[in-house]
Formats: C-alpha cells, sequence, structure tokens
C-alpha cells in the first residue's frame, strides 16, 4: 500500500516542528517540600529574568518530582498557585491547578525510581489572568483534600515550571 505524498509530508513538517520545541526552566522552589496533616506553601523563585510575569504564550508545565512519602499517605493534596494567605481554597479557586494523587506512593526516595508527576498550567493561568492574580508565580500551596487517616509525612524533592516554546 503506497502512502499518499501528500500525508507524508505533513507528518514530516509536524514532526520538525516538534523536535525544535524545547522546555525552558522559569521557575523552581526554594526548597524541597515536606508535607504533612495541614496545608504547605511552596515558595518559587525566577529562574532568568524574563520570568517576572507569565504570558499565556507556549505550553507551561508543573513538574513535582522526588515524591516519597514517610508513612502511608491517606489523603490526595489539592494544588493552588498563587493562593492568597488566609484563604479557603476549593477547586472552583482560579489557581487550582489539580489534585496529587498518593496512591502508590514509594515509602523512600530513590534517584533512580523517583515518582514524578505534571501538570498543564495554562488554564489556571488563564483563570489568574482573568482574576488578577497572574503578576508572576510565587507560590504553590498543596492542601490535603481531606484529612489524613494517619500519621504522614509526603516529600517533594523537586518543584519547577517549564515553559515548552515553539
Amino acid at each position: 500500500m503506497k502512502t499518499p505524498k501528500r500525508w507524508l509530508l505533513s507528518a514530516l513538517i509536524l514532526l520538525s516542528g516538534l523536535a525544535q520545541a524545547s522546555d525552558r526552566l522559569m521557575y523552581q522552589a526554594v526548597e524541597p517540600a515536606r508535607l504533612s496533616a495541614g496545608s504547605y506553601t511552596v515558595h518559587l523563585k525566577a529562574v532568568g529574568a524574563e520570568t517576572d510575569k507569565p504570558d499565556l504564550n507556549g505550553r507551561w508545565t508543573l513538574k513535582l518530582s522526588g515524591i516519597w512519602a514517610a508513612g502511608k499517605p491517606s489523603s490526595p493534596y489539592g494544588l493552588y498557585l498563587n493562593l492568597p494567605p488566609g484563604t479557603q481554597p476549593t477547586p472552583e479557586d482560579p489557581g487550582y491547578v489539580g489534585t496529587l494523587s498518593v496512591y502508590d506512593t514509594p515509602r523512600r526516595y530513590d534517584p533512580q525510581r523517583s515518582r514524578k508527576v505534571s501538570y498543564d498550567l495554562l488554564p489556571a493561568f488563564s483563570r489568574l489572568k482573568a482574576s488578577g492574580r497572574l503578576k508572576m508565580v510565587s507560590t504553590l500551596t498543596l492542601l490535603p483534600v481531606r484529612p489524613p487517616e494517619s500519621a504522614q509525612t509526603l516529600h517533594i524533592q523537586q518543584v519547577e515550571i517549564y515553559r515548552n516554546t515553539p
């Protein structure tokens, strides 16, 4: 069966565009996160001069890596960007990013088998911009979705935000 030349040319153009895209580190945590029963706020610092105010161009990704737990984690965590102090967040909050599942979390840190998760930030950035809370990315707040059933400490070695540009 012959492949139509037009389809092949389109595929090559698409693949060449994907190959040229690159992820640039824009923000990173000041220190590793150590979460227990309450909320935890990760303070983020800009990496480079052009990260003062994120724009809505390109793809923005939150990457959490080196996730492990001391104890048996029982409650997932809600993730919120730029949450004002004293705010009781809900998933309707403009800065809501998603939920971090703790299912099958390793019981120790192993850099060779590190658990990693990522989240698309563009929807949250759009909502934050509309609400006037996207001056710059400064914090990521993690809040248990429900009270933990047992003592748990969840560790996240790296919290980073990347911008993918063509």
